[in-house]
């Protein structure tokens, strides 16, 4: 989704986040996540964030780890929501930061989670940049239909002048598989994500890929 202007500093991150545990919905910082909320549990998690931090996370699930859930997550604000009739809700969740979890509370209808922030390791602004540029040339060709919206797309991550949070915003659009999204997700090393992106956008499509799509 498209990048927004908001910054991480911006936002007190708390010690605790909620969870709204889903199996393959990454959201990363910079990024805009569209979400339907229609569990009855998750209605109550929506509510209270709205009544106080605005905040809460995408839990992953994943049988690799004793709780189940991917230790790794980006802390997401909510930036607007629309309450239907029938008590759902779709809100838009924005990327704010990367965060670890350090602990679980199970003593409500939904998970919540001690976390702590995970910034990115100081990485040589050139450097960003040249990565940035060979990401940015790695990207898939596009039918012609689909052409102006790429070279849109483009722009605008080029005007941002953020090499870092442009590797997230890449990643959220074009990359798929579940093990790289979790690699990516955990890395707190720009270049090294960077370098795992471009390896992931130079790899052959898979046979099953629905070359329809843009």
């Amino acid at each position: 989704m498209e990048h927004s202007p908001e910054s991480p500093e911006l936002f007190a991150l708390p010690d605790t986040l909620p969870l709204m545990v889903l199996s393959d919905c990454y959201l990363f910082p910079g990024c805009v996540l569209p979400l339907f909320i229609f569990e009855e549990r998750y209605r109550l998690m929506l509510l209270e964030a709205l009544r106080s931090t605005r905040m809460f996370c995408i839990g992953l699930r994943s049988p690799d780890h004793p709780s189940g859930v991917l230790p790794t997550s980006t802390a997401g604000l909510i930036r607007a929501c629309r309450k239907q009739p029938d008590g759902t809700s779709h809100l838009m969740l924005y990327g704010v930061q990367r965060v670890q979890f350090t602990g679980f509370q199970h003593d409500k209808p939904y998970v919540v989670a001690n976390v702590q922030p995970l910034p990115d390791r100081p990485s040589d602004p050139d450097a960003l940049l040249a990565l940035q540029t060979v990401a940015l040339a790695s990207l898939p060709q596009q039918k012609p239909a689909c052409a102006e919206m790429m070279n849109t797309l483009r722009a605008k991550l080029l005007a941002m002048n953020d090499p870092a949070t442009v590797c997230d915003i890449l990643t959220f659009h074009f990359v798929r598989r579940k093990e790289i999204l979790n690699q990516l997700l955990a890395e707190t090393s720009p270049v090294k994500r960077y370098e795992t992106l471009i390896t992931e956008l130079r790899r052959p499509p898979d046979a099953d890929t629905d070359d329809d799509d843009c």
